[in-house]
């Protein structure tokens, strides 16, 4: 079977098959939901993942039937991107506050 490349009738009206856009958008929705289960389970795969949904939403959200997708996988995104943010703040400042007390407890003077 061929594809036909016109438009698509829908309801009485006429909708264009965006093919990049729609499958950016998608794209967008798919990373942006593996971001944020990724979070848990891959914390080194959410920073690049999440950046992707955002960067893929753009673009997506150019899709004249798939624009929620896109707006979506962009929230998505940016929701994971602030989770390991914060989880890398609480990390990093659990890391120096028990140097600190290291430090304290030996008798070590930093000068």
């Amino acid at each position: 079977m061929e594809r036909q490349s016109g438009p698509i009738v829908e309801k009485g009206h006429q909708v264009h098959d965006d093919g990049l856009p729609r499958a950016l958008a998608y794209s967008s929705f798919i990373l942006g939901v593996a971001s944020l289960i990724g979070g848990v389970l891959l914390a080194f795969m959410t920073i690049p993942s999440s950046i992707l949904a955002i960067l893929l939403a753009i673009p997506g959200r150019k899709s004249t039937t798939r624009r929620s997708f896109a707006t979506a996988g962009m929230i998505l995104g940016f929701i994971s991107l602030m989770f390991m943010l914060l989880y890398f703040l609480i990390f990093f400042s659990t890391i120096f506050d028990l140097e600190d007390r290291i430090i304290e407890q030996v008798g070590w003077v930093v000068r």
